[in-house]
């Protein structure tokens, strides 16, 4: 199982979830301890989850979250490329999860 953490360190919070280490205050994303890149946008949907890890938000609330304007479709679409860039399985999601009728959760803990 994965357990959630946060850590201070040289200042910046981290998240860890699965084998990925997400530092809130850079944006920058690591699995494995390698660097991947991902977009401003990926980003700023990651930094609104992580927020609230393990709480469902709705797809709106995402939109609305983000820097520009954004439809809840176009949420899906960088759910699914951030899915894909972390290793989580599209199919059985363990660390983005779909919360049907609201919307995504940040699963910190998995078993």
């Amino acid at each position: 199982s994965v357990i959630r953490r946060t850590e201070k360190e040289n200042n910046h919070e981290k998240l860890v979830f699965g084998d990925c280490e997400f530092n809130l205050s850079t944006g920058d994303l690591k699995k494995s301890g390698m660097q991947i890149s991902i977009t401003t946008t990926e980003q700023d949907l990651l930094k609104n989850l992580a927020q609230k890890p393990n709480e469902p938000i709705s797809r709106l609330d995402l939109a609305k979250k983000l820097s520009f304007q954004v439809s809840d479709r176009t949420i899906d679409v960088q759910i699914t490329r951030l899915r894909k860039k972390i290793g989580d399985d599209p199919k059985n999601p363990k660390i983005i999860k779909t919360v049907r009728y609201i919307g995504y959760m940040l699963c910190t803990n998995m078993v």
